[in-house]
């Protein structure tokens, strides 16, 4: 989408990528961190802003967080009126917040004129024309929808990426892959899980003890279907990628992540006869070279939560686009849960309530690191109890995560097995500390901070 390339074009401490596929387009803070907005998620997020436009217009010269988290603030009358990611970014990401905005603002308004990262114009005017240029480009993209996902370049699809999605346990790292893979209605998607044991045979391929045959892996049956049908999108998830020793396992593919802006790769590499013999009967063209075809995408989810991981290399790294998901707590489903205290009287709070809470006790208290909070996916929503009783997962992945002292923390002093634990909870007995129940109990606070 123009607008879209244009924000990516202003130079910014908060840079805003677009979406290798879609009308959406990342927008990340100083560290990098990238979140995930739709181009209608920015619509509404303008439309907001216009309705409120006396709160906003104040603020069109220098940034200032008290002054732009304040304005948020007088505006919040509906909060069903805000986009639910702006929404939580306005309370601890409000830099990369208003940059975004000034971007869209600067891309309509004032194309040519020096961009400044910390100045905007927000009038009912250039507000307006924002809203209007964004969503005549949305219409002509859905007006083209048929042709767009299989953008033929001579012939061939382009525009292929490497993708690696991180984040704490439940926040949707494979929710994502999927969304991004289906998003072509005629994409072809293939997908295989990493564990310790996994080889760069079982990856690439390899010859077959037995018959000597050879036996392709996941990826080089996606090098074939993306070599033989370059008209189309193919996709390959790897689950839990820092699961297996990435480089063992990748081997000369890790040669091949290399991409030019097509998507193609930048070096080839020298096949063995028996890989080369195949690829060439699976595809009908021959296989002097293998490098990576413009219409094959890798995406990746990555977990950091367990102690037998693999750590990433830099040279790894840096050869993937890179997602952080965050936990987004208006993912939670409406549902309320009970926390048994013990002392004749029940905690009946939301369960998006109890996550937050649960979680900024986990950072602050405990001392658990970022990627160990929970997510709202880590129980599948289908899976929460009916009857608001807690469902053991959480305290049970908690419990294997924690040690010795910090798990005295969370967790009542007489409980001394998981097994116990989970005993207690199903005989709707106390199994949090007291410590935990207070700070349940305590006023809502925000579990971020910022990072202006």
């Amino acid at each position: 989408m123009e607008i879209i390339r244009k924000m990516a074009g202003l130079g910014s401490t908060w840079p805003v990528r677009p979406h290798p596929l879609s009308a959406a387009f990342y927008v990340c803070n100083k560290n990098g961190v990238p979140f995930l907005f739709t181009v209608h998620d920015l619509i509404d997020l303008l439309a907001y802003i216009e309705e409120n436009i006396e709160h906003f217009s104040a603020h069109a010269t220098e940034y200032s967080q008290d002054a732009w988290r304040e304005a948020f603030d007088k505006a919040r009358g509906d909060k069903q009126k805000t986009q639910s990611l702006a929404w939580t970014m306005s309370g601890n990401q409000t830099r990369s917040l208003f940059s975004m905005v000034s971007k869209a603002i600067h891309a309509v308004n004032f194309e040519g004129q020096p961009y400044n990262d910390n100045r905007t114009v927000i009038t009912p005017e250039t507000v307006r024309r924002t809203i209007e240029a964004l969503t005549k480009g949305t219409e002509q993209a859905v007006d083209n929808k048929a042709s767009l996902p299989n953008r033929p370049i001579q012939g061939r699809v382009a525009g292929a990426t490497s993708l690696l999605i991180s984040g704490p346990p439940g926040t949707g790292k494979t929710f994502m892959a999927d969304e991004i893979a289906h998003e072509a209605p005629d994409s072809v998607v293939m997908r295989t899980t990493f564990a310790s044991g996994t080889s760069h045979g079982d990856f690439v391929g390899q010859v077959d003890a037995p018959d000597f045959d050879f036996k392709p892996g996941p990826f080089l049956t996606a090098y074939a279907h993306a070599i033989g049908n370059p008209d189309r999108r193919v996709f390959l998830i790897i689950e839990e990628i820092n699961r297996g020793n990435m480089n063992a396992i990748f081997g000369e593919v890790f040669t091949m992540m290399d991409r030019d802006p097509s998507g193609r790769g930048r070096y080839g590499v020298t096949p063995q006869k028996a890989l080369a013999d195949w690829v060439t009967k699976a595809t009908g063209q021959c296989c002097d070279e293998l490098r990576m075809p413009q219409n094959l995408w890798l995406l990746a989810t990555k977990n950091s939560l367990d102690d037998s991981v693999h750590p990433m290399d830099t040279a790894f790294v840096r050869r993937w686009e890179q997602v952080h998901l965050r936990v987004d707590y208006t993912k939670v489903p409406d549902r309320d849960v009970r926390i048994v205290t013990g002392q004749g009287r029940d905690i009946s709070i939301a369960y998006r309530e109890f996550l937050k809470r649960l979680n900024k006790y986990l950072l602050e208290k405990v001392g658990l690191d970022e990627d160990r909070i929970i997510g709202p996916y880590f129980v599948p929503h289908h899976k929460i109890r009916g009857d608001g009783r807690l469902n053991w997962e959480i305290p049970g992945y908690l419990w294997d995560r924690l040690k010795n002292r910090k798990r005295e923390l969370l967790f009542r002093s007489s409980i001394k097995t998981a097994g116990d634990a989970q005993a207690y909870l199903e005989q709707d007995r106390r199994i949090f500390s007291n410590d935990f129940l207070e700070a349940l109990q305590s006023p809502a606070a925000d579990t971020d901070d910022d990072e202006d």
